[in-house]
């Protein structure tokens, strides 16, 4: 047999793949290619998104709680590590300064607590939890005197699951020794010009940097570079792109489009669509961007262009993002075309089979001047006979495929995108390289102007008074955020996350049912009504005083992963604020771990009816069952079953049924309150069910409203309403003590709040 030999790979080049560097195996490989880094040059061009500054640490008073921050202490205590329940191992030392303590915590890493001195300073790099009393750090890095002096500045790069920053640091400087493999393409001569870092000290500077004016030099001379690169392939891409125009027309003259209107446009208005006319009238086809604030007359420009497109004896289309949008477009080019005799048609998704066929029809037999209407234009059976313009209205809800799809309905038709986004023209250059611009910067005649201030976080206690001011003149308000989830390479918030800021910041509970009563009653009514509810909400907490709460549930329930069950617990906290009586036992939550509705025989070890079935508190006030995540995650599990199974059925509807049966005879007079599990980590893709992989979670919440809406028992969605964004993890590091199981701040920010409004909001009437 012929020896097997070992690719190797002793020379290094920028097209060397990055599983060849030390340390990095298949999955580690696999891994770097989520983030697109496939070799040698892609991982050096992996630039951190912000460092850690190790040499201006915080003391344990003063650092910022729930933010990642370094915090300098000195050790003062080892206790030692003890095994938790489910076999994780945590480790727990005490440090602290001249001032205050600080408790650290390690779960699975003993070697983190032994390595350290006693009466030794070091730097902890972590997110600073609790009070001003008690203030405590979980899985923190360390670092030394010694290794602050060599680097005091730590890399924070973009990661991903399995692979942390930690790691890509480390395999990246290994490579910073060869950062010349990397080719620098600006010539000597320009970078003397503009005083630039050659490539190789830029890249060794980024990752590695000695000081802020270092890293200052290294990404001035990268972002010169990337927007040099950008602006020349815009260049090249546009001369590309330059082709001849399918629809040839003649300068049109707009006089007597201006002449049928009412009213007189503005000089921005006359412009563009002088600039517009003279594209249409060239040899190639026009790709030109008309950007506007709302209200500056975007529609008046597109109509005028459309005008002139089917005065050439062409068609044309608008394309909308929303059958709302679609349907007002049509109406108001009607009006405007109308007296020309040209014809307005309309095509959405939401139209019958019946309309939709004429209209198609119409379209093929150049019977419709004008199409406007919603995705459904680029579907297939869509047949223009002469399409010459196609507009497309809010830009940045469409995509270049879309774009292209449309231009594809003819040959080069004419392009005209539009925007109100507010952006720079330069912006504008860089985001839509291939479009010319036009820009509308005159309002109507009684438009009020819009204005526009760049302010710092400084502002926020200002900007938060004037929403309040506005609101209380009976105003309304809006908040645009950046991104509907967190973006954790860009330290972007989502848009959930600004929504509970505000509230939090901006609107007490007072403020808010004042602020709502303010835009229907007088402001009598509203002090009154106001009154009236916090009277309610009091009487709903003095109703509990004193009651008897039986909390059923899994190991979300039993405080699993909690340090302290008996303060940390969400039914605890409740507890404690409503004065309830929380009852335990040997059949209580608090000693249950893995249950599931469904495991077992009907009444069967570790079944929730086994559970209900067994609890000797008859006379319990308040029932809650808060199960249903090991049902969907844990092979003991039975099938979800259907609706229409009986309490007889082994299904999770059977099962829950007959959970449902036992709790409505047990506790004939208890509020019973049913909880849909919490988002999960690992069902993103929303089809990692055990039993069935093919059924959501959300299947499995649906299940329970359904069930649980035969019994009249309410239902608090956790599920789609805790506001737990699990997708992030930053949110996890900071809520959750593994994937599934909240940690004493994820159980007193979500949980429990959330359980005890609902609770109040049922309280039965007095």
């Amino acid at each position: 047999m012929p020896a097997q030999t070992t690719e190797t790979h002793t020379t290094l080049t920028p097209d060397t793949p990055v599983r060849y560097l030390k340390g990095v195996g298949p999955k580690t490989a696999e891994r770097f290619e989520k983030l697109g880094i496939v070799t040698l040059a892609d991982l050096l061009c992996h630039y951190p998104r912000r460092y850690m500054d190790f040499s201006k640490p915080y003391s344990i008073a003063e650092a910022p709680c729930d933010t990642e921050c370094v915090v300098k202490a000195e050790v003062f205590a080892k206790p030692g590590g003890r095994i938790l329940p489910g076999g994780r191992r945590m480790e727990r030392i005490t440090a602290g300064d001249d001032v205050s303590s600080l408790e650290i915590t390690w779960f699975n890493n003993p070697y983190a607590a032994q390595k350290l001195e006693l009466g030794q300073a070091y730097y902890f790099q972590g997110i600073v939890t609790g009070g001003m009393l008690r203030r405590q750090m979980v899985n923190p890095q360390v670092r030394t005197e010694a290794q602050i002096t060599a680097a005091p500045f730590e890399a924070v790069y973009p990661q991903t699951d399995g692979l942390s920053s930690s790691v890509i640091a480390r395999c990246v400087r290994q490579l910073l020794p060869h950062a010349e493999l990397l080719p620098d393409p600006l010539p000597p001569e320009m970078r003397q010009k503009y005083r630039l870092l050659s490539k190789a000290e830029a890249v060794r500077a980024i990752h590695c940097p000695a000081t802020e004016e270092q890293a200052y030099a290294a990404r001035r001379r990268l972002i010169y570079e990337e927007l040099l690169v950008l602006q020349l392939g815009i260049g090249r891409m546009k001369n590309r792109g330059a082709a001849a125009t399918g629809a040839p027309m003649q300068l049109a003259d707009p006089s007597p489009f201006w002449a049928s209107l009412p009213f007189s446009p503005t000089g921005a208005q006359r412009r563009a669509v002088s600039e517009i006319l003279a594209d249409m009238a060239g040899e190639t086809s026009m790709n030109r961007l008309l950007q506007g604030d709302v209200g500056s007359g975007k529609t008046l420009v597109a109509a005028a262009a459309i005008w002139a497109c089917i005065r050439a004896g062409y068609q044309a289309a608008l394309l909308a993002p929303t059958e709302i949008l679609a349907t007002q477009h049509a109406e108001g080019l009607n009006r405007m075309l109308a007296p020309f005799g040209m014809r307005v048609a309309l095509l959405t998704g939401g139209m019958k089979a019946a309309a939709r066929r004429t209209t198609l029809a119409a379209i093929r037999n150049d019977e419709a001047d004008l199409v406007v209407g919603t995705h459904a234009i680029l579907s297939e059976g869509v047949e223009f006979a002469r399409l010459g313009l196609a507009v497309i209205d809010e830009q940045h809800r469409f995509g270049v495929r879309q774009r292209g799809m449309l231009a594809e309905k003819a040959a080069n038709p004419h392009l005209l995108v539009m925007s109100a986004t507010p952006i720079p023209r330069t912006l504008g250059l860089l985001i839509y390289g291939d479009l010319d611009i036009s820009i509308l910067d005159e309002l109507p005649p009684g438009r009020e102007p819009v204005d526009t201030f760049l302010v710092g976080e400084s502002y926020r206690p200002r900007i938060n008074a004037f929403i309040r001011k506005q609101v209380a003149g009976g105003h309304q308000c809006f908040v645009v955020c950046p991104a509907v989830e967190e973006n954790e390479e860009l330290g972007i918030k989502a848009a959930s996350v600004w929504a509970e800021t505000l509230q939090q910041t901006v609107n007490d509970q007072g403020e808010n049912l004042q602020l709502l009563q303010q835009t229907v009653t007088a402001q009598s009514q509203k002090i009154t009504d106001l009154e009236q509810q916090v009277q309610a909400l009091s009487g709903a907490k003095a109703y509990w005083q004193g009651k008897k709460w039986v909390a059923f549930g899994d190991s979300i329930s039993a405080g699993f992963q909690l340090d302290d069950p008996d303060t940390q617990l969400y039914s605890q906290l409740i507890a404690k604020d409503l004065g309830l009586q929380l009852i335990s036992g040997s059949m209580h939550a608090m000693n249950s771990m893995g249950y599931t509705v469904t495991a077992g025989t009907a009444v069967g070890q570790h079944s929730m009816p086994a559970y209900v079935n067994a609890d000797k508190n008859k006379d319990a006030d308040l029932v809650t069952i808060f199960a249903g995540t090991n049902d969907f995650g844990r092979s003991v599990a039975m099938p979800l079953g259907t609706m229409a199974d009986d309490a007889n059925t082994e299904s999770f509807y059977g099962r829950l049924k007959l959970t449902c049966d036992l709790l409505s005879a047990k506790y004939p007079n208890a509020l019973v309150i049913l909880l849909t599990p919490l988002p999960r980590h690992d069902c993103e893709d929303g089809t990692k069910g055990t039993v069935e992989p093919t059924k959501t979670l959300v299947d499995y919440a649906d299940a329970i409203r359904q069930v649980a809406a035969l019994y009249s028992f309410p239902v608090l969605d956790l599920t789609r309403e805790s506001g737990m964004q699990m997708r992030s993890k930053t949110f996890r590091t900071a809520y959750m003590a593994d994937n599934i199981h909240p940690n004493a701040a994820g159980h007193a920010k979500f949980i429990a709040p959330a359980l005890e409004r609902f609770i109040l909001q049922h309280t039965p009437v007095m």
